[in-house]
């Protein structure tokens, strides 16, 4: 069986910050989930630093005095 598992850095004032969001067997849930979350943008790095990088399973704030990333990593777990 795989799971997603959703994380999220964030970084401010040169502290790192690092949290599982969600553990869930439907990668698609998970992509909506972290779609919602940047849209969201609850640091407003996003808006304020624009998107380093974006992809399907990840998305990074551009770096300025502090970033927000959030990953999908996907795992297959042993029965």
């Amino acid at each position: 069986m795989k799971v997603y598992i959703l994380t999220e850095t964030h970084e401010a004032y040169g502290i790192r910050d690092f949290n599982i969001i969600s553990v869930r067997t439907d990668k698609e849930k998970s992509k909506k989930e972290m779609n919602d979350l940047i849209e969201a943008d609850h640091y407003e790095d996003f808006a304020n630093n624009g998107i380093e990088d974006c992809g399907e399973l990840f998305c990074e704030s551009c770096y300025e005095d502090g970033f927000t990333a959030y990953h999908i990593i996907e795992k297959e777990l042993e029965e």
